[in-house]
């Protein structure tokens, strides 16, 4: 796997970044747009109001905005996100929020925002999103045809340095080596694989086992829905269309569920 870098003829994205904690809005813009492929011109804004001159401009392709950074536009979630999606002309527009509230979430998405994102989410993880959300919304020219890969590399990058004693890979990925460095690091983990047990060798799954054979209900439920958002990414829109819910009832649900852990903890 190659990575293709923008050309000059690629057309540009223009992230906007809205948060009131700058360090905190920075960083989150400038890991952004190291692992989207194009790599956006990013903008920031630190209030509402600023973003509201942002967005007069136009030309916006990605808002990413916190919640709480935009409430002098109004103090419901959906009257101040309402009136950024009207602006956004069409940017693809995701709402970060410290506090999983289900009212609130299903409330910006009303009003227009694309997703409700509850952190912490790693940046690799949002850009997946992102990728998603375009394609899922007709958006895709967003990202081209290579979705974002350079988190991809990062993230194999990583890998290979914590595991290069375990695997004999003394070289670091990046430059002109990746190619050669992936192959090779490919390479070793099916060595590994091809020496783990073969199935003969395996547990004997018709043995007894602890774990009851007719799960209750809610747990089912609870398991078809936690597969559906981890192919998803954790996006609860993306699964919700899947499984044919709505997005506040997966929101709910979730809510319950952690209600029942807690009271099991507690017991």
């Amino acid at each position: 796997m190659s990575l293709r870098l923008p050309a000059p003829a690629d057309p540009l994205l223009r992230l906007a970044v809205v948060d009131s904690v700058a360090p905190r809005g920075g960083k989150l813009a400038s890991e952004l747009a190291a692992c989207l492929v194009p790599a956006p011109s990013v903008l920031e804004a630190r209030n509402g109001r600023e973003t509201v001159e942002l967005l007069r401009r136009g030309g916006v392709d990605i808002v990413i905005v916190d919640m709480t950074s935009v409430e002098d536009l109004g103090a419901a979630p959906e009257e101040s996100v309402g009136r950024l999606v009207k602006l956004a002309q069409g940017a693809l527009t995701v709402v970060l929020s410290d506090v999983a509230s289900i009212s609130a979430a299903v409330a910006v998405m009303r009003a227009g925002a694309h997703d409700c994102v509850v952190r912490p989410i790693s940046t690799g993880e949002l850009a997946v999103r992102l990728n998603q959300l375009a394609q899922r919304h007709g958006k895709a020219r967003l990202f081209g045809p290579d979705a974002p890969l350079r988190q991809v590399l990062a993230d194999i990058a990583s890998l290979a340095a914590a595991s290069s004693q375990a695997l004999g890979i003394g070289a670091q990925l990046g430059g002109s080596q990746e190619q050669q460095l992936l192959q090779q690091l490919t390479r070793r983990l099916a060595l590994l694989f091809d020496e783990m047990p073969s199935p003969a060798d395996a547990p004997d799954e018709s043995a007894p086992s602890a774990q009851p054979a007719v799960l209750p209900m809610w747990q089912q439920e609870q398991r078809i829905i936690e597969e559906a958002l981890a192919s998803f990414a954790g996006n609860i829109g993306l699964a919700a269309a899947a499984l044919e819910l709505s997005p506040s009832t997966i929101y709910r649900k979730r809510q319950v569920w952690a209600e029942l852990q807690a009271r099991k903890g507690a017991a």
